[in-house]
C-alpha cells in the first residue's frame, strides 16, 4: 500500500495541484499509532467527550497498518474500542478505513457500528458475501465495498452525498458500488464501537484495522485518492474555506494568505504551500413570532443576518416562512452567502386544543319558551351572542339563532363549536267583516289551529257576536307546529 511508482506520483501531483486540500475528519480519526489502551481522536472537530477512545478487552495495537501500527482484532464478542461517541449522522457523511488479514469464514465479522442507532453496522460474510464489506442500518440502502474484506491490505471508503441522494463505495480509491439513498438520520444512544458491534463477533483474530475516519461531509474523489496513496511530493494547494481551514498538517487558519507547512506522514516528510482564501461564514439567526402555539395556530419564522439565500427543511426557500405544525416540531434553515453556508434550528412547541362538544336541549322551540345550551371538554366557556360563561345556559331566543361556544383549556388553547336553535311561532287567522251596524249579528271565524279559545270563552272556531258598541275580539289557538298564538 505504501509503494507507488514515480509515474503515479507525478500524475497525482498534477491532479491535486489546484484542488482543495483534504482536511482531517471532523468526527472521528484514529491512526492507532499509540500503544493503547487510550486511543487519541485526531479529528478536527471531535464531538464532546470523544477526545480519547478506550480499548475495552484484549484488542491491541501493533503489527503493520497502512501508516504505522494498526488495531489487532481478537475475534471475540466482547473486545472493542469504545469511542464514547453518541452516534449522530445527518446530512452528508463519509467513512474510510484500512483493513488487512480478513479471512473468508462462515462467521460474520462486525468491525464497527452502534446497535442503538438503528443497528448501524459494517460486516463481512453472510449476506455481505466473503471478501466484501457491507454497510447496513435502519433507513439505509445496503452498500457493498466489493473485495474490501481480504487478507490483502485494502482501503475502504463509503460516501453518502445527501445532495445527490446516493451512497457510493470505493476500494483503494476506485469506484466500487453506488445505490440511491433517501434522506436518512443515524442516531443512537451510543457508544459507537470500532472493531466490534453489538454482541456479535468483532474484528477477526489477527485482523488489522488502521486509519479509521468519519467525516461530516461527502469526500471528493481527489480526497479519497489522497487517503489511498499517502502522496509525499510537495504540492502547491489552492484552497478555499468558510471561516477557517484545517490543513493536512492539522493547522487551522482563519485568514486568507499563503502558508507553508511541514507534514510528516507514514511515507515521509513533505513541505506544502497553501494559497488560501477564507470566505466569511454568513451570520444567521432565527426567531419565531410565537415559540409555543396551540394546535391549529401558526407561527412566523423570521431570519436575520448576512445570508442571501435560504433553504428550509420544509422545502421553502424564502427568508421567512409561516408554519402550522400540529405536534412539537423543529425547523431548520440553511442559509448561504456566496460559497459558505450555515444552518440554524428553531423549535416550535404545540399545545393541544380542547376537544369540546356542544348541544341544545331542543333543536326547536316555540316563541317565548327557553332552551338550555350545554358544553363539555374544556376548562372555561364563552357563549355568543350574549357573552355567557356557564357550562349550561338557559336562553330565550326571539328568532332562530346560531349560538357559538368557545371552549378554553389549561394551555389557553380554544376550540369553537356551534348549535342552532330554531324559533317557531303561530298566529291563527280570523275572517270576518270588521264593520257592522249596531244590533246586527256577525260570525267570526278563526283558522289554522287545532283548538281555539275566544275571549268570549267559546272553544269553537266560529262564533256569532252582536256587539252594541265597537268591540275587540281575540282568539288563542294551538298551531300544527305545537306552538300557540293569538290574533284579534
Amino acid at each position: 500500500m505504501k509503494k507507488i511508482t514515480t509515474l503515479t506520483l507525478g500524475l497525482f501531483f498534477l491532479f491535486t495541484l489546484h484542488v482543495r486540500a483534504q482536511a482531517p475528519p471532523e468526527i472521528l480519526y484514529y491512526n492507532f499509532n499509540t500503544p493503547g489502551p487510550v486511543v487519541p481522536n485526531f479529528a478536527s472537530s471531535p464531538p464532546p467527550g470523544t477526545a480519547n477512545a478506550t480499548i475495552v478487552g484484549a484488542q491491541s495495537i501493533g503489527n503493520n497498518g497502512q501508516c504505522g501500527s494498526a488495531l489487532i482484532g481478537t475475534g471475540t464478542t466482547v473486545d472493542y474500542v469504545n469511542t464514547a461517541w453518541t452516534t449522530s449522522l445527518s446530512g452528508s457523511w463519509s467513512i474510510s478505513f484500512w483493513t488487512a488479514n480478513i479471512p473468508s469464514s462462515a462467521t460474520l465479522f462486525y468491525i464497527f457500528g452502534d446497535a442503538s442507532a438503528g443497528s448501524f453496522r459494517c460486516f463481512t460474510n453472510g449476506v455481505a458475501g466473503a471478501g466484501n464489506w457491507m454497510l447496513r442500518g435502519t433507513g439505509l440502502t445496503d452498500i457493498l465495498v466489493t473485495g474490501g474484506a481480504t487478507l490483502a491490505p485494502q482501503l475502504n471508503t463509503i460516501v453518502y452525498d445527501a445532495v445527490a441522494g446516493k451512497t457510493t463505495s470505493y476500494l483503494n480509491a476506485v469506484f466500487s458500488n453506488s445505490v440511491s439513498q433517501a434522506p436518512v438520520s443515524i442516531t443512537g444512544a451510543g457508544p459507537f464501537k470500532v472493531g466490534h458491534y453489538g454482541s456479535n463477533t468483532g474484528l477477526p483474530s489477527g485482523g488489522l484495522m488502521d486509519e479509521f475516519r468519519i467525516y461530516s461531509r461527502a469526500l471528493t474523489l481527489p480526497e479519497i485518492q489522497q487517503l489511498y496513496s499517502a502522496v509525499t511530493s510537495p504540492t502547491i494547494i489552492t484552497a478555499s474555506a468558510c471561516g477557517s481551514y484545517t490543513s493536512l498538517g492539522a493547522n487551522t487558519y482563519t485568514s486568507s494568505g499563503t502558508y507553508t507547512e511541514n507534514i510528516s506522514s507514514c511515507a515521509g516528510a513533505i513541505t506544502n504551500t497553501i494559497n488560501l482564501t477564507i470566505n466569511p461564514i454568513p451570520t444567521l439567526s432565527v426567531t419565531a413570532t410565537a415559540s409555543t402555539i396551540c394546535d391549529g395556530q401558526s407561527s412566523n419564522l423570521i431570519t436575520s443576518g448576512s445570508a442571501t439565500s435560504f433553504t428550509w427543511n420544509t422545502g421553502a426557500n424564502t427568508s421567512s416562512i409561516v408554519v402550522s405544525p400540529n405536534l412539537n416540531a423543529s425547523f431548520t434553515v440553511s442559509a448561504s452567502l456566496g460559497s459558505c453556508s450555515v444552518s440554524r434550528t428553531i423549535n416550535i412547541s404545540v399545545n393541544p386544543a380542547p376537544f369540546i362538544s356542544a348541544s341544545v336541549s331542543s333543536p326547536s322551540i316555540c316563541l317565548g319558551n327557553s332552551v338550555t345550551l350545554s358544553a363539555s371538554g374544556a376548562l372555561t366557556y364563552t357563549w355568543m351572542p350574549g357573552s355567557l360563561t356557564n357550562t349550561t345556559q338557559a336562553v330565550f331566543p326571539t328568532s332562530t339563532t346560531i349560538y357559538s361556544v368557545i371552549g378554553t383549556n389549561t394551555f389557553g388553547c380554544n376550540t369553537t363549536k356551534t348549535v342552532e336553535v330554531i324559533v317557531e311561532s303561530f298566529t291563527p287567522g280570523i275572517s270576518s267583516s270588521t264593520t257592522i251596524c249596531s244590533g246586527n249579528e256577525i260570525n267570526l271565524t278563526a283558522s289554522g289551529g287545532s283548538s281555539y279559545l275566544w275571549n268570549t270563552n267559546s272553544p269553537f272556531a266560529t262564533i256569532s257576536v252582536t256587539p252594541a258598541v265597537t268591540t275587540s275580539y281575540s282568539v288563542s289557538a294551538l298551531g300544527p307546529n305545537g306552538c300557540s298564538g293569538s290574533n284579534s
